[in-house]
């Protein structure tokens, strides 16, 4: 019952983060466009009919967003995760059209692993594709590194809009993908999805990465396409597509990137000495999963079988004859585990039951089950999976243990475990402590603080290493402990904790490295960099309470206390809680604002007097909803009583709107900068 509370209170608060990074994401964002429109200057006063269409779009998007919150806020709980993930999407996809309109796309390239990557993508994916027939099987070339220098959020981007429109086109076909490098030192790599959909007419394919606008529905057509084509001509590449009437879609990718050096895929020849006569079967119903799922294995064992439904049915395999059984979750009963434990009593047999990321049935809870996975499978994870089959893994982990202390400081390289019966009060006990989450990714930014945000403790947010090193190294910042995520744009977490550990005053301060992928050699680098323990996503609220316990029981602790902050015009509290209790968000939103509208105390009142109604419509209707947020009341009275006065056509009371806007505006103007720079 305990679990089920927590459980709770973990998805009301992710709803809470999701619907207020939604509206930040949208208001921040758009508020940075309106910067390059100069929607008030008089060139403005024909729209061609090609923005007519996109802002149509981004009203639509915006409209959608908000019934995908509503859905979430009104949903049961098992429909949550793929509401959440349709609500991020449209929100990503938002966020990178009004970047592109407003030639603000940066490209930053960043190591990262190409495995984990993928793994990233599907586990954000399969909420949104919950028990689609879609069978989904990935291909990657030996010669692509297991580390490679590109832009990674860009990347990401681009490979999930084109899963999202093949997976879509095709619900109860094959989908692959493909990746391989070519070029001079491998410097181009090449991704290719397919899908076994009924394809596209020349007509369609001719438009497929065009942007636009059905007024008729109010549906945005092409928008993951067109972003995904257009990030990755930002990226230095290309995206090309091809298509017929009864042989599916293909989408051809090529990006620039840099290969990390002595990073190839390489089999331990020594346990490939010791494994590779062993013999495996694999059963699974799709085809091409079972033919995927045996060219990763053949890296490391030699005789493979891939067993099909109807010879299961007869019996014709004997089990005992092999030592590794790889077999879909629907073989498995009460009768056919009794069989396999039986087998197992009379020599070494290991046993993996594997099933779609897109499945919802609950993973067999048979004791003779070794381990479990879900496909499309990677290289990494295939490579971690024979190592903790073949007892590898301890004895690697065991051989890396070679310092049990930094500093002072314990470091913990097993997972950490559970405290019992913990729920977001508890986290009062740590009231007073001082932490740095360092997460660039908004929605876990926001998660992270939902939990806490009761608990007393002083928290701030670095974005990326580099800016957790400017706040402890330039403006000399103290805290506690640190929760340091891995992959990150400017700086990723290995290189910030290793400039951290080399100033040894900082040998006291625990690091904590937040990552979803919890195997393999990137948490061997990051203990090696110098961080105490790790913690996978999602976030599980009662680990991070044994993480906190760990490091932060025995501190001397004084109590945060929260000033409250009075402005004339604004309404501070209500602003930052909007914000999910985040200041440092709240004053970015009002930064932006302060940049867009400041001009519109001299602009709004000459449209007023020249009878540009409008445009002054389409100015009060761009602020209106923007003031809400931002706590700015006063502001918002007078915008109200303006579109009022619009709406009745009162010109002698506009006189009155037009002399009080530039007065209030230039108080509210004033006062949001001077709290901003306090």
């Amino acid at each position: 019952m305990e679990a089920q509370v927590a459980t709770g209170n973990i998805m009301e608060m992710s709803l809470t983060a999701v619907i207020a990074v939604l509206c930040i994401v949208i208001i921040v964002v758009y508020l940075k466009m309106q910067k390059q429109k100069k929607a008030l200057k008089e060139s403005q006063k024909r729209e061609s009919s090609i923005d007519q269409k996109q802002d149509a779009m981004l009203e639509s998007m915006t409209d959608d967003i908000y019934h995908l919150t509503q859905n979430l806020i009104e949903s049961k709980e098992k429909e949550l995760n793929s509401i959440e993930s349709a609500i991020l999407n449209s929100a990503n996809n938002l966020r990178e059209l009004l970047k592109i309109k407003a030639n603000k796309v940066e490209v930053f390239n960043e190591t990262f692993s190409f495995s984990h990557m993928l793994d990233d993508i599907t586990t954000n994916m399969a909420p949104h594709f919950k028990d689609q027939e879609t069978e989904l099987v990935f291909q990657v070339d030996d010669n692509v590194p297991l580390s490679l220098t590109t832009d990674v959020v860009h990347l990401t981007r681009i490979i999930n809009n084109i899963f999202e429109f093949s997976i879509l086109s095709t619900p109860k076909g094959l989908v692959k993908f493909k990746a391989w490098t070519s070029g001079k030192d491998k410097s181009i790599l090449n991704i290719e999805i397919t899908d076994s959909s009924e394809g596209l007419d020349n007509d369609a394919l001719h438009n497929i990465f065009d942007l636009s606008h059905d007024d008729a529905t109010g549906a945005h057509i092409g928008l993951a396409l067109y972003i995904a084509k257009e990030l990755s001509s930002q990226m230095g590449g290309r995206l090309e597509a091809k298509s017929k009437i009864g042989h599916g879609n293909t989408f051809f990718v090529a990006v620039p990137m840099e290969p990390s050096a002595n990073n190839d895929f390489k089999v331990d020849p020594d346990l490939y000495k010791r494994i590779s006569r062993q013999k495996v079967l694999i059963y699974s119903e799709r085809s091409a999963t079972a033919a995927s799922l045996k060219v990763l294995f053949h890296s490391y064992y030699r005789e493979i079988t891939i067993a099909e439904k109807k010879d299961i049915e007869k019996s014709k395999f004997n089990f005992a004859e092999y030592d590794l059984l790889i077999l879909d979750t629907d073989y498995f009963d009460e009768s056919s585990a009794a069989y396999l434990s039986l087998i197992k009593k009379s020599k070494t047999l290991h046993i993996v039951s594997a099933s779609s990321i897109f499945s919802s049935s609950a993973v067999p809870a048979f004791e003779c089950i070794d381990a479990h996975i879900n496909v499309p499978l990677t290289r990494e994870k295939t490579k971690a999976l024979i190592y903790d089959l073949e007892g590898q893994e301890e004895e690697h982990a065991a051989e890396a243990f070679t310092s049990s202390y930094i500093g002072a400081l314990a470091v913990y390289k097993s997972p950490i475990e559970e405290t019992p019966a913990v729920s977001q009060s508890h986290f009062k006990d740590f009231s007073g402590a001082r932490l740095l989450i360092v997460e660039d990714n908004l929605i876990n930014q926001k998660i992270l603080l939902g939990v806490l945000k009761d608990s007393g403790m002083a928290i701030e947010i670095a974005n990326n290493g580099q800016e957790a090193l400017d706040f402890l190294f330039k403006e000399k910042r103290e805290y506690d402990i640190v929760l340091m995520d891995i992959s990150m744009p400017v700086m990723d977490g290995e290189t910030a904790t290793k400039e951290i550990r080399a100033e040894k005053r900082f040998d006291d301060l625990p690091i904590v490295t937040f990552t979803a992928f919890a195997m393999g050699e990137e948490i061997d680098r990051m203990f090696l960099a110098g961080v105490n323990a790790y913690l996978t996503k999602p976030l599980n609220i009662k680990k991070l309470y044994t993480v906190f316990n760990v490091f932060l029981s025995n501190l001397d602790r004084e109590e945060v206390v929260k000033d409250k902050k009075q402005v004339d015009g604004l309404d501070i509290e209500a602003g930052i809680a909007w914000a999910d209790e985040s200041e440092a968000l709240y004053k970015e939103t009002l930064k932006e604002f302060v940049d867009v509208y400041a001009e519109t105390a001299e602009s709004l009142p000459k449209l007023i007097e020249e009878k540009r109604m409008e445009q002054v419509k389409i100015v009060c209707r761009e602020i209106q909803g923007i003031l809400s947020f931002i706590g700015a009341y006063e502001m918002k009275e007078v915008v109200d009583e303006i579109q009022k006065q619009l709406i009745y056509n009162n010109e002698a009371l506009m006189t009155d709107c037009k002399e009080k806007y530039p007065k209030v505006m230039h108080k509210l103007i004033g006062n949001i900068r001077h709290y901003v720079e306090s």
